[in-house]
């Protein structure tokens, strides 16, 4: 009886992924970087703004939240939607949808509009710094994404602001993670 030896066997490497679409769903939280899932613009708030500045510039980039710079692209917090309404809960007691529906029912009815003036003069008065998140988690361009969503998770955080050489140069979120792996 003849013994057969198996052929070996040819191991063809499949071609490097060219494109963000080429690598299968499942292999891209080990494949892709930060860098190429992030948001490279990336709009930003000053520490000396108004919580109405930011406020309005979050609702026409519609983002909810913002990294805080200094003049050198230095990430010193992010403030978000829930710092804003927190300052306003603190500040006027309008942080719930309770306290918003009473307001939007007490200007309807025209019996005060007390709280609302309130309200704009608080924000027009507290600046980001006031109000923004110091202790921001930030993340390297080339850490995976498998990394940016375990911190997001670990953190409760819905973005992270992405920092090479102690500038900020993009923002990976949770919606970022999402449409990689759609």
């Amino acid at each position: 009886m003849r013994s057969q030896t198996p052929s070996p066997r040819v191991r063809t490497e499949a071609p490097a992924p060219t494109e963000f679409s080429d690598i299968p769903p499942n292999d891209r939280p080990r494949a892709l970087t930060v860098r190429q899932v992030m948001t490279s613009e990336t709009f930003t708030a000053g520490p000396s703004w108004s919580l109405l500045e930011a406020a309005q510039t979050m609702r026409d980039k519609h983002v909810s939240g913002l990294p805080v710079v200094d003049e050198k692209d230095q990430v010193l917090g992010v403030v978000s939607e829930r710092d804003i309404l927190a300052e306003l809960d603190r500040s006027v007691g309008l942080g719930s949808p309770r306290g918003v529906l009473e307001l939007l029912l007490d200007v309807a009815g025209r019996a005060s509009a007390s709280r609302m003036e309130q309200c704009v003069r608080r924000l027009e008065r507290a600046h980001v710094s006031e109000v923004m998140t110091r202790r921001v988690v930030t993340i390297d361009p080339d850490s995976s994404m498998g990394e940016a969503a375990r911190l997001l998770r670990a953190y409760s955080v819905k973005r992270l602001p992405v920092v090479e050489n102690g500038r900020l140069i993009g923002i990976v979120t949770r919606q970022n993670l999402a449409d990689a792996l759609a």
